[in-house]
């Protein structure tokens, strides 16, 4: 399978500085914030009922295989919405300024703390940053 690449032209000659945070996806030197859209914590409602219908299924019934695929596509629909905001935002960005200048974060050690975890994964700065 062969995918062609081909390269944007960046429109704008201007040099940017970003901060990625939790209040904001990200705010510029510009004094521009976009806001974070959160996409975990709006479907996690969803999800924890997803995940309350497997357990009152028996094991190894077809039903219960139904409930679990259910269960899948609601955190896969979560990892697609946040990938695709991700690199929207971050192809606006490049195609706007010839610089792009961000903060280097280590997200792996920053995970570590239990009572930002979540809110630090939905976020999805990795796919950003790339």
């Amino acid at each position: 399978m062969d995918i062609e690449v081909s390269l944007e032209p960046r429109i704008g000659d201007g040099e940017i500085g970003l901060d990625v945070g939790l209040e904001h996806f990200y705010s510029d030197s510009n004094g521009h914030h976009e806001p974070n859209p959160r996409f975990l914590r709006k479907a996690e409602k969803s999800i924890k009922h997803a995940q309350r219908q497997i357990y009152k299924k028996e094991k190894g019934k077809n039903q219960r295989r139904i409930a679990r695929a259910r269960y899948a596509r609601k955190h896969l629909k979560v990892s697609r919405q946040r990938n695709e905001h991700s690199k929207r935002l971050g192809r606006a960005v490049c195609k706007a300024n010839a610089l792009v200048a961000y903060e280097d974060l280590n997200v792996k050690g920053l995970v570590k703390n239990h009572c930002l975890a979540k809110s630090i994964n939905d976020v999805g700065w990795a796919l950003f940053r790339q």
